[in-house]
């Protein structure tokens, strides 16, 4: 029963269809073979015509690169593509956190400790997983306006270094960078944060602050990417009471990368392979 049942199956297998490929398939000798007997060749009339196709090359610099709530610094090196340097613009506002206030005899409440400036690295591009990362932070000569649309091919004007930052980085595990601002300058702006705490006519929470500037050194050998909206980058005040006699207390104070930001690209071609490429006139 089992032996015919297999039987008529097989039959039913056998579709008109298929019995006429059967032919074709096994009269094939070899892989190219497709068992059809034609000499495709016998009656092919074939012309060759060369004609010269037009080409331009087109090199738009024109990138945007602000409202994204990341900058870029540092250096890298592409034997395709060239070298190109970044360099980071953003600006700062008050989080929160308490302020030193002047007293009648002109003595803050608060003693500034030290500023740090933290940031927080979501990516990275160089040629091996550790590379040097150094760069430097500095005073913008002009503040970003807010409501202006900058390109990547802007370069901004820079006044003194206020902090620097220098280190061999893993690209795998290492994501967080911290600089300490110079003494002078963090003292400055400790004073003025007194200053507007102590003026009824002023805001902490609306005052405007100096643009930064991060700039890479020469020594910098990939190209990293903060994120300017992450909880970790921010700078910090950290002071302590004046008051001896107080507890030994460390107070806090936040400021937020919430402002205008965008990034400069400085692209080279020099010595790659697009050297020769000419910009469309």
């Amino acid at each position: 029963m089992n032996l015919l049942a297999n039987k008529l199956s097989f039959k039913n297998l056998l579709k008109p269809g298929l019995i006429l490929l059967i032919p074709v398939f096994f009269g094939c000798e070899t892989q190219n073979d497709l068992g059809i007997k034609y000499d495709l060749g016998s009656d092919a009339n074939i012309k060759f015509i060369e004609f010269t196709l037009p080409a331009s090359n087109i090199y738009i610099d024109s990138l945007r690169t602000d409202g994204e709530n990341r900058v870029l610094v540092g250096n890298y090196s592409d034997p395709l593509t060239g070298r190109a340097s970044a360099e980071g613009y953003f600006r700062i506002s008050y989080d929160n956190g308490p302020l030193p206030r002047s007293t009648e005899n002109n003595t803050d409440t608060l003693k500034l400790d030290s500023i740090i400036v933290y940031f927080e690295s979501n990516s990275m591009i160089s040629g091996t997983s550790s590379f040097t990362q150094e760069f430097t932070l500095h005073e913008l000569q002009n503040g970003l306006e807010s409501n202006a649309i900058y390109l990547s091919n802007l370069q901004q004007s820079t006044e003194i270094q206020i902090g620097s930052f220098s280190n061999v980085i893993d690209s795998r595990l290492d994501t967080l960078f911290r600089l300490k601002l110079d003494t002078g300058y963090a003292g400055n702006f400790f004073a003025s944060l007194s200053l507007i705490a102590g003026d009824e006519n002023q805001s902490i929470t609306t005052a405007s602050f100096e643009s930064f500037g991060l700039l890479p050194d020469s020594s910098s050998e990939g190209i990293t990417s903060f994120d300017l909206s992450s909880d970790t980058s921010r700078m910090v005040v950290y002071s302590s009471p004046v008051d001896q006699d107080a507890k030994d207390t460390t107070y806090l104070t936040y400021f937020r990368f919430t402002g205008k930001n965008y990034t400069y690209l400085n692209r080279d071609r020099a010595g790659s392979e697009f050297d020769g490429i000419e910009e469309f006139a």
